[in-house]
C-alpha cells in the first residue's frame, strides 16, 4: 500500500492492467500484419520462381538447337542407363526417340487443336 492509499493503488494496478491489454492487443496485430507481409512475400518469391522456371523451359522450347540438343542428350542418358551391350544401347536408342516423336506429335495436334479452337472462337464473337 501507497502512501496515497489502497484506492489509488488499485487505480493504478487497473490502468496498468488496461494498458497491458492494450499493449497485447496492438502487439498481436502488428504481428499479423508481419507474418501477412512475410506470407506475401513467399508467396511471390514461389510465383518468381516459377515464372523463371517456365520462362527457360520456353526458350529450350523456342530455340530449335537447344531443343534437339536436350532430346539427343536425354536419349544419351536414357539409352546408357537402360543397355547392357552395344547392340541393346542402339535399341534403347531407337526406343527414345519412338517415344519422342509419338509424344512431339501428340503434343503439335493438341496445340493445333487449341489454336484452331480460339481462331474459331474468335471468330464465331466477330
Amino acid at each position: 500500500m501507497s502512501l496515497l492509499g489502497e484506492i489509488v493503488d488499485s487505480f493504478i494496478n487497473s490502468i496498468s492492467g488496461i494498458t497491458d491489454v492494450i499493449s497485447n492487443i496492438l502487439s498481436i496485430i502488428v504481428n499479423f500484419i508481419s507474418s501477412l507481409v512475410h506470407l506475401v512475400s513467399f508467396f511471390i518469391d514461389i510465383l518468381n520462381y516459377i515464372y523463371t522456371f517456365l520462362g527457360v523451359i520456353i526458350e529450350i522450347m523456342l530455340d530449335p538447337t537447344l531443343f534437339l540438343s536436350f532430346i539427343l542428350i536425354g536419349s544419351l542418358y536414357y539409352a546408357s542407363f537402360k543397355a547392357n551391350t552395344k547392340k541393346d544401347l542402339l535399341i534403347q536408342l531407337g526406343v527414345y526417340f519412338k517415344y519422342v516423336g509419338e509424344t512431339i506429335s501428340k503434343i503439335l495436334s493438341f496445340v493445333f487443336y487449341l489454336v484452331s479452337k480460339l481462331v474459331i472462337g474468335i471468330i464465331d464473337m466477330i
